[in-house]
């Protein structure tokens, strides 16, 4: 019997990797190819929603809702905490827009103002 009490040739396992970690390691190459190929699919896919008048409702509805046009303050802090995360993800689906098509968003102001004026 060996010191750590098991029996036979334990030399076998000495590289066994039960979780396969060192099959999942990419390399910085692959990682960054992967990340610009799902940049590019999203940028694809948000080039398609805003290509689309109802796309281009629901996400100025989105941006309305999350409050990027307003002032965050309250007088509560865990309530003004609240509406600044808010105002992040309206800001970031903003730049978003922004990087994919800027024309849209401008389209996207116009047919919001146009509808506003509508429903009045």
């Amino acid at each position: 019997m060996s010191q750590d009490g098991f029996e036979g040739d334990t030399q076998e396992f000495s590289g066994f990797d039960p979780y396969g970690f060192q099959e999942q390691k990419l390399t910085d190459e692959q990682i960054r190819l992967n990340t610009e190929a799902n940049q590019r699919l999203l940028n694809a896919d948000f080039q398609w929603f805003l290509n689309d008048q109802a796309g281009r409702r629901i996400l100025w509805w989105l941006l309305a809702n999350a409050g990027t046009n307003r002032s965050c303050f309250h007088t509560t802090a865990m309530m003004m905490a609240r509406l600044e995360g808010q105002r992040d993800q309206g800001l970031m689906l903003m730049s978003k827009v922004m990087e994919v098509d800027p024309s849209k968003y401008t389209l996207m102001l116009n047919e919001a103002t146009e509808d506003d004026r509508n429903s009045k």
